[in-house]
């Protein structure tokens, strides 16, 4: 790779860029020539971009030096407005963080997961039926656009049933989280200023939230919601900004980056045909080819900390307050770490990605998300085969949780 030293110029964080898709090459070369950097780009508040594993490793497992505050992204200096965020165990900080997180770690452990499977595949099942025999029988051949028709409500269908949230809300659900985790793409955006559009739909979902907070208290189910309402920590129900956040929270990140998964993961096999003949043909590979895809996709682009204390990172002075950018997707294609990591192996073990992050804030829901994505290509492959594009493939322009935001497939049915 040529061209100047790495540092300002560089716009990792730029909206439009991540609709190209993924900054590979900058990402590569920062691996390669400086895996600490200092980013001071105009658009951005200046911030060390971390893009090596093992550096984005020990930044997650130092909770002590890095901490979540005052917010886990890397702000934008021209920003329209204030953006009103949640208060979830992803913002928070050890000690308070690990009570709130064993709140629900319950309904996310393996036993309670595994015992999960058999409504995951009837949701599945379901939606896949209703897409695909809207569009054609047996033996035909069918368009669609598996992002909008599949993938964004199969994860959003599963964590409704977890959570308590009706089939008639999920509409609105979905609409809300494109708001909040994208409305810096315009097509997702209700108007022409993001903030405001954030703050609205964060709004919707504190509101929607508080009445079925209220009714879990007066009538209180076998879901996640009566868990959250019922919970306690140091022996106190839960302040009502922290509890609407953790239902916003596990709505959110319950079935967003599983729909970027699936997506991608989807994309992926389509254009690599043997690979997808392979797992069509044998549903046991799918344990470990399952790891490779999460790796693969990467759709948490990054996360941000702070120093809390003067430091050392990768060589470099870091100062109590300065920012960090933790690249996952950079991190997962470190040829440190992973061989060949430009190509995808399903057959690749061990693969230590960080698909779902490290140290203390490990993904809690990410049993479920392997699930999700094992059950759902299962369920795909006994109703099509034949796969290819049908038309362009759209990213979503956004630096948090990225990936493919419209894949037209065409397909046969069986």
């Amino acid at each position: 790779m040529t061209g100047p030293p790495p540092g300002r110029e560089i716009d990792l964080l730029g909206p439009r860029r991540y609709a190209q898709g993924y900054p590979w090459d900058e990402w590569a070369r920062l691996r390669a020539e400086a895996p600490v950097c200092r980013i001071d780009h105009p658009n951005h508040e200046p911030y060390w971009a971390v893009t090596g594993h093992a550096l984005v490793r020990e930044v997650s497992s130092r909770p002590e030096v890095y901490t979540q505050q005052p917010t886990i992204q890397v702000k934008t200096r021209h920003s329209s407005g204030r953006v009103q965020e949640a208060r979830t165990i992803v913002h928070m900080d050890l000690p308070e963080h690990r009570p709130y997180r064993r709140v629900a770690v319950g309904s996310f452990t393996p036993r309670s997961v595994a015992a999960l499977e058999p409504t995951v595949r009837r949701i599945a099942g379901r939606i896949l039926d209703r897409e695909l025999g809207r569009h054609g029988r047996p033996g035909e051949t069918v368009t669609l656009d598996f992002v909008e028709t599949v993938a964004a409500w199969h994860p959003l269908a599963v964590i409704s049933e977890v959570l308590g949230i009706p089939e008639a809300d999920q509409a609105d659900v979905l609409r809300w989280t494109n708001l909040v985790l994208a409305a810096s793409d315009p097509e997702f955006r209700d108007g022409p200023d993001a903030a405001a559009s954030i703050n609205r739909a964060t709004g919707e979902f504190l509101r929607y939230f508080t009445a079925m907070a209220a009714d879990r208290r007066g009538c209180p189910r076998h879901d996640l919601a009566t868990v959250l309402v019922e919970a306690r920590i140091d022996g106190e129900p839960m302040p009502e900004f922290e509890l609407l956040s953790y239902f916003v929270a596990v709505a959110v990140a319950g079935h967003d980056t599983t729909r970027n998964v699936l997506a991608g993961s989807l994309l992926a096999l389509i254009e690599r045909p043997e690979v997808r003949a392979r797992l069509w043909a044998d549903p046991g590979l799918w344990a470990v080819a399952a790891e490779e895809l999460l790796r693969w996709t990467s759709v948490v682009v990054h996360f941000a900390r702070t120093a809390a204390v003067d430091t050392e990172l990768g060589g470099h002075a870091i100062a109590a307050g300065d920012r960090l950018a933790l690249f996952y997707p950079s991190a997962n294609r470190d040829d440190a770490v992973f061989e060949r990591p430009d190509e995808l192996d399903i057959d690749r073990t061990p693969n230590p990605h960080l698909a779902f992050g490290h140290g203390e804030h490990y993904c809690i829901g990410q049993a479920l998300a392997r699930l999700e994505v094992r059950v759902l290509f299962d369920e795909l492959a006994a109703r099509v085969d034949d796969l290819t594009l049908a038309g362009p493939v759209e990213h979503l322009a956004t630096n948090f949780v990225s990936g493919v935001k419209h894949l037209p497939v065409r397909c046969r049915l069986r």
